[in-house]
């Protein structure tokens, strides 16, 4: 099932690479980009990367935790440029970037942190990301900001399989 799941996402990775082609919008790269990395994230998190690709040892939960954050920066420049925060939500914008830096910061000190301390970490953020992209729909939404009800509505899946994983990561839920 992961496997069809990688298929559909690789799907949608060449379509909007094939509209950044054509338009050169921001967003379709960002986009892109997020989809990739959630593809390397949902290897790595089904134990697909280790048991046939490359094994990672004890290391797997900080390469992991590197793709997540890798995510969250695309995920959260795409929601800066698809809804344009900069002039249509200016309080989130700041926390978009907020969210942007401390993703990029966790990449860097990824190598310093034991493995099991970066992959929290990168789950805890992606959480709260979930939710600061949750609040942006809703706000954009009853706004009226132009493709705000699209963006609440093509994230709900996203936000949810976030909170999702995370929970069953640290055992609160059984997937």
């Amino acid at each position: 099932i992961y496997l069809f799941l990688i298929g559909i996402l690789l799907g949608l990775v060449l379509y909007n690479t094939g509209i950044w082609i054509v338009q050169r919008g921001p967003s379709h790269l960002h986009y892109s980009l997020f989809l990739l990395s959630v593809c390397i994230v949902v290897l790595m998190a089904s134990g697909f990367v280790s048991a046939y690709i490359v094994p990672l040892g004890a290391g797997h939960s900080r390469f992991e935790g590197m793709a997540i954050f890798i995510a969250l920066i695309c995920s959260n420049n795409f929601a800066r440029h698809f809804l344009e925060t900069r002039h249509n939500a200016p309080a989130f914008d700041a926390l978009l970037v907020l969210f942007i830096l401390l993703s990029g910061a966790g990449l860097v000190v990824a190598w310093l942190l034991p493995p099991l301390a970066v992959i929290s970490v990168a789950y805890l953020l992606s959480g709260a990301s979930g939710a600061l992209m949750l609040m942006l729909g809703i706000y954009c939404w009853q706004r009226q900001v132009p493709q705000g009800g699209l963006f609440l509505l093509s994230r709900m899946p996203l936000i949810l399989a976030a909170f999702a994983v995370a929970s069953s990561t640290f055992g609160a839920v059984t997937l």
